[in-house]
C-alpha cells in the first residue's frame, strides 16, 4: 500500500473491523485524529505503536509499508462470537488470573471487564481475534489506572 493513510485505513476496515470511533476509543483518542490520520496527517510513534499491538501488524509495515501487507482473517473467523466461544474465552482467561499473583482487586477489575465485554449486543461484535485483542487493551488500560505499576504484580502476556 501506498500510503501511510491508506494502511492506517486498510488496518481499522480490513484488518480489524472497526468503526473510525471503535478504533479511536480503543486506542484512547478522539475520533477526529483517526480521521486526519486517514487522510493523510502525522500519526505519532506512541499511536501507532497501539494501532500495530491491536492490530497485529509491524510498525515497519504500518509506517513505511515494508514487508508483505498483512492478510484480513479467514471468513470462518470473521464470524461473530457465539456465547460458548465468550465462555470459552472467559474460562480461558480466569484460569490464567488464578495462576498469577494478582491482588483481589486487579481480579475484581478483570473479571469486570469480561462481564463488560460479555454483555455487549450481538449486533456490536468482531471478529474472535479483534474481540480478545480489544479485551485484553481494555483489560490493560483498566489495570493500569487501578494501580501504579510499581504495585502491578504481573501483566496479561
Amino acid at each position: 500500500m501506498p500510503t501511510l493513510a491508506k494502511r492506517i485505513l486498510y488496518v481499522r476496515k480490513v484488518l480489524l473491523d472497526l468503526t473510525q470511533k471503535q478504533l479511536a476509543d480503543q486506542i484512547g483518542v478522539k475520533r477526529g485524529a483517526v480521521t486526519n490520520w486517514e487522510r493523510g496527517g502525522n500519526i505519532g510513534r506512541k499511536n501507532a505503536s497501539k494501532i500495530t499491538e491491536l492490530a497485529g501488524v509491524t510498525l515497519d509495515w504500518l509506517l513505511h509499508g515494508r514487508g508483505e501487507r498483512p492478510l484480513p482473517p479467514e471468513a470462518p473467523s470473521k464470524k461473530v462470537l457465539s456465547t460458548t466461544q465468550v465462555i470459552a474465552i472467559t474460562v480461558e482467561i480466569m484460569e490464567g488470573l488464578r495462576k498469577l499473583h494478582w491482588s483481589d482487586r486487579e481480579k475484581i477489575l478483570v473479571a469486570e471487564k469480561i462481564r463488560e465485554f460479555s454483555e455487549e449486543p450481538q449486533s456490536s461484535r468482531v471478529s474472535q481475534q479483534t474481540a480478545i485483542r480489544l479485551l485484553e487493551l481494555d483489560i490493560r488500560r483498566a489495570l493500569e489506572k487501578e494501580t501504579p505499576k510499581s504495585e502491578t504484580s504481573s501483566t496479561i502476556g
